[in-house]
């Protein structure tokens, strides 16, 4: 017990002194990747804070490569706006394909996640949005 504790004790004081970088992550304008998708939510008196606890629980985001070239593509889910999909061009650079791709670009009400695998087996991203009141939507992909 003394030993491991002494270890332990040694890796937090070798971890204390080592220099940490000065910025770790970078900002990417909207401007230049392309994503200018934002989750904003309207209140009113039906719809509010009080009414529901979990109205500013927000959507989700999912990762996957839905057009197989092998760069990460993004599904992103809101609470009162449609979801988007965004194509990866490379270089951080993203372009809204969701009508191209078949997902509603009207507001689904109260999206809170979203998954991208692939739920068929057939070797492509799926995407499974899931609904707080409605039942979760699912999109098979066949491109």
């Amino acid at each position: 017990m003394g030993t491991r504790l002494a270890l332990y004790a040694f890796m937090a004081a070798a971890l204390a002194v080592l220099p940490l970088p000065s910025q770790t992550f970078r900002s990417v304008p909207s401007g230049t990747s392309g994503i200018s998708f934002e989750n904003l939510i309207e209140e009113s008196d039906t719809f509010n804070i009080v009414r529901d606890f979990y109205a500013f629980n927000g959507g989700g985001v999912g990762v996957g490569d839905l057009d197989g070239d092998g760069l990460p593509d993004l599904v992103f889910t809101a609470t009162q706006s449609a979801p988007r999909v965004y194509r990866n061009l490379g270089g951080l650079r993203f372009q809204d394909v969701t009508a191209r791709v078949g997902l509603p670009t009207t507001s689904m009400h109260m999206c809170n996640g979203v998954l991208v695998t692939d739920l068929t087996g057939d070797g492509a991203p799926d995407i499974l949005i899931s609904r707080r009141y409605d039942p979760a939507l699912f999109y098979v992909n066949d491109g």
